[in-house]
């Protein structure tokens, strides 16, 4: 999976469950241009940010990864 798709997932899910991004800057201790530059695919995601991630939007990995298309 590309940087740029798992980054469009994050943001989908990130905007289902009502997170700003600096709402999940602030649950996941990374600052917000993290978390911008991730969600567009410009900087790549270490498992420990995608862990922290997915915990912080009530979720996990697998759901992140899924190989199923995301409506935005």
């Amino acid at each position: 999976m590309s940087d740029k798709v798992l980054g469009q997932r994050i943001r989908t899910i990130r905007r289902t469950r009502g997170f700003t991004l600096v709402q999940l800057a602030g649950a996941t201790g990374m600052s917000k241009t993290t978390l911008s530059a991730i969600e567009c695919g410009q900087r790549q995601l270490r498992i420990a940010q995608l862990n922290a991630i997915a915990a912080a939007l009530g979720t996990d990995i697998n759901e992140i990864i899924a190989t199923s298309n995301l409506s935005a």
